[in-house]
């Protein structure tokens, strides 16, 4: 038996579905939807006003719209807010603007971004405030995070490895997001027996950890040196560096050339929000049999799928995964076989 949804609820996913149905209308591809639901986005960042109440801003303004709870986010980060509100009312220092909440698999992490340096006094309290919640807890002074009290390291579980991450690593918005991706990632790869595959735009390789118990070879693409540094060590902690090979490599500025690309069977791409123009034009020029194509942006995948379509492949399927709920945003998995 199925749980009734409320009107509102009803009404958010048919308005939802409609937008997106229209964005993507041209492709005469049905989309499959997957709903999430409230309590589940794992990362928060508050803004945070001279008088230490936190919120969010409203939408193109600097008024800030003060919570206590926010039904959105998982419960581990909801029953944190209450004691975080008591708590920031006892901090004297008025250059706090942001607090940035995940939760990572194996707890929640904090971090503080300052304008200016907090006093010692102010630091010791987070100090405290953080081991009576065992919280990680990190300071950011401008662009620099210091940690400055790590009960544990933060953690992403891939089936088998538990990989040690950055705070400010970038992940899916909720973990049920994540678990989605992955099994169509899973399926996908299954179906197609592809051998090599290429993940871009891979920040710490999250993915490709996750599909290594399909025995396949990896080679993982990212900008960020930090991000590689991650993939990096690792890799080194359980001893497989012969399963993914990292590369550091600016793919706006710098794609993967059509030669490049033609040594593999399969391409995962996840670009940032204005898609990735210059790397889809190669790909679609390439030899490549599968493209799996992950985008928060429906506006730029379509731009970057009619390239594909135009050249010389198919879309597969379409799914639509609402993982930032009751926002306008989505999650789009798009796949692509070679014709």
């Amino acid at each position: 038996m199925t749980n009734q949804l409320s009107d509102e609820e009803l009404k958010y996913r048919q308005s939802k579905q409609k937008n997106l149905e229209n964005i993507f209308k041209s492709f005469e591809k049905p989309i499959d939807f997957i709903w999430i639901g409230k309590n589940s986005r794992r990362r928060l960042v508050l803004q945070v006003d001279n008088n230490h109440n936190f919120g969010f801003f409203h939408e193109k303004s600097h008024k800030l719209n003060i919570i206590d709870n926010y039904e959105i986010a998982e419960q581990s980060i909801n029953q944190l807010l209450p004691y975080l509100n008591k708590f920031l009312k006892n901090i004297s220092t008025k250059t706090l603007s942001q607090i940035v909440i995940t939760s990572f698999d194996n707890g929640l992490d904090l971090v503080f971004r300052y304008c200016e340096s907090p006093t010692s006094q102010d630091e010791m309290q987070l100090i405290n405030f953080a081991k009576s919640h065992n919280l990680v807890l990190s300071l950011q002074i401008n662009s620099s995070i210091f940690p400055i009290y790590l009960p544990r390291k933060n953690q992403i579980y891939c089936g088998d490895y538990k990989l040690i991450v950055d705070s400010d690593i970038f992940i899916q918005a909720t973990k049920r997001g994540l678990e989605i991706i992955v099994n169509f990632l899973q399926k996908t790869l299954e179906k197609n027996l592809a051998k090599k595959i290429a993940e871009l735009y891979c920040g710490c390789g999250i993915y490709s950890f996750n599909l290594l118990n399909l025995n396949r070879q990896f080679d993982c693409f990212e900008g960020s040196e930090s991000m590689i540094e991650i993939l990096k060590n690792n890799l080194k902690n359980f001893n497989i560096n012969h399963k993914i090979s990292p590369f550091v490599r600016d793919l706006f500025v710098d794609p993967l050339s059509v030669k490049e690309l033609n040594s593999y069977d399969n391409i995962i791409i996840n670009p940032p929000r204005n898609g990735a123009g210059p790397q889809i034009a190669n790909i679609a020029k390439s030899q490549v049999k599968y493209v799996q194509y992950i985008s928060c942006n429906p506006d730029s995948l379509v731009r970057d799928a009619k390239i594909m379509i135009d050249t010389k492949y198919n879309i597969v399927n379409i799914i639509a995964l609402d993982q930032f709920y009751f926002t306008k945003h989505h999650e789009v998995l798009m796949s692509f076989e070679r014709k």
